[in-house]
């Protein structure tokens, strides 16, 4: 079975699907989440998966869009330096290892 679409959208952690725009939750498990979709080459579609009661659709949309785009930017960079990251990692150093990935997620 192959995967072929995951919906974004984002929810406080530990708490239901809340339909609230991408990337406004956590970064961090976000730009994972991207790197994971590029690391194990998923090839299939990225949909916007949101209600958007609480505020304007177009502009929360948008919004989504928007961070999205930035975030896999950032899981992109990462994946450019993996050697890198690989190097941290095989230390069992976590720090060392967030020092590697918060470079390209906050620079």
């Amino acid at each position: 079975m192959e995967v072929v679409n995951f919906h974004l959208n984002d929810s406080k952690t530990h708490s239901n699907d809340e339909d609230r725009i991408a990337g406004t939750g956590d970064i961090w498990r976000f730009t994972d989440f991207c790197y994971a979709t590029i690391d194990t080459g998923y090839q299939g579609w990225f949909g916007e998966d949101q209600f958007t009661y609480r505020t304007d659709p177009v502009k929360s949309m948008a919004q989504s869009r928007e961070f999205f785009a930035n975030i896999m930017k950032k899981a992109l960079l990462i994946y450019a330096h993996k050697s890198e990251l690989q190097k941290a990692q095989a230390t069992g150093d976590a720090i060392q290892t967030i020092d590697v990935v918060k470079k390209y997620i906050i620079g």
